[in-house]
C-alpha cells in the first residue's frame, strides 16, 4: 500500500510543470539587452517631452497675462525671477498686476535655458492686449524672440516670436 502511493506521489512530481533555472536566466538576458536598447529612446522621449512641456508653459504664462490684462482692464507684467545671462526666463516667472501678485512659476529644469534675444527681462501687457517694454515707457518696438534648449545640440529646440500685439508663434530651431 505504501509502495503504490509513493509511485503515484513520484510520479505526480514529476508533472509539475515550471521554469528551470536556465529558462529564467535566458529570459533575463534577453530582457536586459531589450532595456538597454530602450533607455537611450526613453531618455530622449524625455528631454523632447521637457522642451514641449516648457515652451507650452511659457506660452501659456504670456496668454494667462494677455488674457488677464483685457479681463482686469489693467496693466499685466510678467516679470522674470532669477535672470541670469543667457537664461533670462528658465529662473522661474512672477505675472503681477498693480502690485498684487497673479500668479508664480516655479523655475525650469536646470538643463533648460530660455534666451531672450535682447536680454527682456519684463513683459507688460496692456487691457488691449499689447504689450509694452519692460513694463516701461512705451510699446515694444520689435518682437520678442525667447529661444528654448536643453543640453543638447541639434535641431532639438524651440523659438518663441512674441509679435508686438501680444500673439506669439511657435518654431522648432537648431540649438548649440
Amino acid at each position: 500500500m505504501f509502495k503504490s502511493y509513493n509511485n503515484q506521489f513520484c510520479a505526480s512530481v514529476r508533472r509539475v510543470k515550471g521554469f528551470t533555472l536556465i529558462e529564467l536566466m535566458i529570459t533575463i538576458a534577453i530582457l536586459a539587452i531589450i532595456m538597454t536598447m530602450g533607455v537611450p529612446s526613453m531618455n530622449t522621449l524625455i528631454k523632447n517631452n521637457r522642451i514641449k512641456s516648457d515652451t507650452h508653459n511659457l506660452v501659456g504664462v504670456f496668454s494667462y497675462a494677455r488674457a488677464e490684462a483685457a479681463k482686469l482692464g489693467a496693466e499685466v507684467v510678467v516679470t522674470a525671477n532669477n535672470a541670469a545671462g543667457n537664461n533670462e526666463w528658465g529662473g522661474g516667472m512672477t505675472v503681477t498686476s498693480g502690485g498684487t501678485t497673479l500668479r508664480v512659476l516655479p523655475a525650469a529644469h536646470a538643463s533648460m535655458t530660455f534666451d531672450s534675444d535682447d536680454d527682456r527681462t519684463a513683459i507688460a501687457f496692456k487691457p488691449s492686449g499689447m504689450t509694452k517694454d519692460d513694463a516701461g515707457a512705451g510699446q515694444m518696438t520689435n518682437d520678442e524672440v525667447i529661444t528654448i534648449c536643453d543640453d543638447r545640440a541639434g535641431e532639438t529646440g524651440r523659438v518663441i516670436t512674441m509679435l508686438v500685439s501680444g500673439i506669439m508663434n511657435v518654431q522648432t530651431t537648431a540649438c548649440l
